[in-house]
This record gives structure tokens, sequence and C-alpha cells, in this order.
């Protein structure tokens, strides 16, 4: 990543990336973590690092049957099965 002023990088693919105007340097670190934590178990194809953080009460709505679904068991059935759809 190359610099470009206080704040500012540009990523391998060219973008800008910087900190939110107001943030804090925790917040920021924070938020980079949980997105750090979500690729892996994207790479990984782990629902469970995903589903921790779905509240078990959760509502969700899709645009495939079932059209309402409660809890976080369906989150991570369909996760489960989005990765299956992966070699």
């Amino acid at each position: 990543m190359e610099s470009f002023g206080e704040g500012w990088k540009r990523s391998r693919t060219g973008a800008r990336l910087g900190r939110a105007k107001g943030m804090d340097e925790a917040a920021e670190q924070e938020i980079r973590a949980v997105v750090d934590e979500r690729v892996r178990a994207v790479r990984a194809k782990d629902p469970g690092p995903l589903a921790a953080r779905v509240d078990p009460g959760v509502v969700t709505f899709d645009v495939l049957p079932p059209l309402l679904q409660r809890g976080d068991a369906p989150v991570v059935a369909k996760l489960q099965h989005w990765f299956d759809g992966y070699a």
C-alpha cells in the first residue's frame, strides 16, 4: 500500500482507503478485526464465525421460500448451503 497523506492509503486494487472522519484508531481496529474474521470464515467455508455474530432471535427475509424465518439456525443452514455450492 502506498500512503496518500495522513490516514489515507491505496490498496493493491487501487482503492483509496482511509479512516472515517471522527473514527478513533481503536474503533477502526475493531472493525478491521471483524472484517478479517469474516474473510477467514468465508475462505474456510466455515459458517461458525459468521453465525456467531447473529442474534438468536433474528428474523430474516429472503427472496426464495421460505420468505420469513426466525432464529439463527436457518442462517447457519443457508450459509452452509451457500458454501457447499462451491468446490
